[in-house]
């Protein structure tokens, strides 16, 4: 799990390795990354 910090707030991210575009294998994270 992954906490982003945005301001004041605090936001977990889980599942980070979970695919969202099969097509080009881009990952939650990766797009987090971005």
């Amino acid at each position: 799990m992954q906490v982003l910090k945005i301001g004041k707030h605090e936001l977990q991210v889980t599942h980070e390795d979970k695919i969202l575009f099969p097509i080009s294998k881009i990952t939650k994270g990766d797009l987090i990354n971005y």
